[in-house]
């Protein structure tokens, strides 16, 4: 069974002022432009978390982190939920 990383990741994006949102199932932050789902916190490292925290993102982007098949629908609402609606959305798996 694969060890989970959700508390540890939840408290490191917590603190760099992540927000919950989509029923939960991401954890976004405006400011910096990426989001990443529950599933991925779970999944990866510490160090993944740490060193996907301190990438940049391309301007006119905002860098969702997911494992699992989201429509881009969803995607653009959360968008719009946080007024980044005239960014694009760009997938990172």
């Amino acid at each position: 069974m694969q060890k989970s990383y959700l508390d540890e990741n939840l408290k490191t994006v917590e603190s760099e002022g992540y927000i919950p949102k989509d029923a939960g199932n991401l954890l976004v932050n405006g400011r910096q432009r990426k989001a990443f789902s529950r599933i991925v916190l779970r999944k990866r490292s510490p160090e993944w978390l740490r060193a996907h925290l301190d990438e940049p993102v391309a301007d006119g982007f905002f860098d969702f982190h997911l494992e699992e098949e989201v429509d881009e629908n969803i995607l653009q609402g959360v968008l719009r939920e946080i007024g980044l609606f005239k960014l694009r959305p760009r997938i990172c798996r």
